[in-house]
């Protein structure tokens, strides 16, 4: 039986915008750190997984897929359109190659190995060939599936909306059944960023990455927005 496969999407800094409303608070050079930093460390997660998995970065622009960023795992271009048929085109390509495919965003760092080992596990039961990490804000950290999904499943949901994980759940239950997973915060807002930053810092047994990056928030002040050009 192939790996599971991984794809985490990322952009590519200087030639997409990342993280905006951390760029419109924060500056947007230290946006752009956090996420290099934050995609950096989801991949080291999926690399101490004891599961053997086959990792992608599922980048944004075709331009960067050599990108010195993104050069610890195969890239994939994600191409053009909204995000729903970005991850269509992805999903669909390694489910074809893999048979079990997890989705993930870069702006969750503080996920586990074992929300991971949770996931490919539903995977594997029969009543469940669909599995779904809600976010905070209505969206969704994680998506993986092991059956084909057709295009208008992911491009009639609405996304960046507070029900679009409840949309994305709605139009796949006639397909087959979907185990859920814990909810978690992706950081897009300074208020996010707090609760990441709290998340890392409880972490029973971090990868060293984690711990880099909880002392690197740890010197950020919150409470306060620093000028456009802030050093990171």
């Amino acid at each position: 039986m192939p790996k599971p496969a991984v794809a985490i999407f990322v952009k590519t800094p200087s030639l997409s915008p990342v993280k905006t409303r951390l760029a419109s608070d924060l500056g947007t050079g230290w946006a752009e750190e956090f996420h290099r930093r934050a995609a950096a460390t989801v991949a080291a997660v999926v690399r101490s997984t004891e599961v053997v998995l086959a990792p992608y970065w599922a980048v944004a622009e075709h331009a960067a897929l050599e990108h010195p960023a993104w050069s610890g795992f195969p890239t994939l271009w994600q191409g053009g359109g909204g995000l729903g048929i970005r991850m269509h085109r992805i999903y669909a390509r390694l489910q074809q190659d893999h048979g079990r495919v997890l989705l993930l965003g870069a702006d969750t760092p503080q996920i586990t190995s074992k929300l991971l080992r949770q996931a490919l596990d539903a995977l594997e039961q029969a009543e469940t060939p669909f599995v779904i990490g809600p976010a905070r804000d209505g969206g969704f950290w994680l998506f993986g599936g092991r059956l084909p999904l057709p295009t208008p499943t992911w491009t009639s949901v609405r996304y960046s909306w507070p029900n679009t994980a409840l949309q994305l759940m709605r139009k796949i239950a006639p397909l087959g059944g979907m185990a859920r997973l814990e909810t978690q915060v992706d950081a897009d807002t300074i208020e996010d960023l707090a609760f990441v930053r709290a998340a890392l810092a409880i972490l029973p047994e971090p990868v060293s990455a984690q711990r880099e990056l909880c002392t690197w928030l740890e010197a950020v002040n919150l409470t306060t927005v620093p000028s456009e050009d802030a050093e990171p």
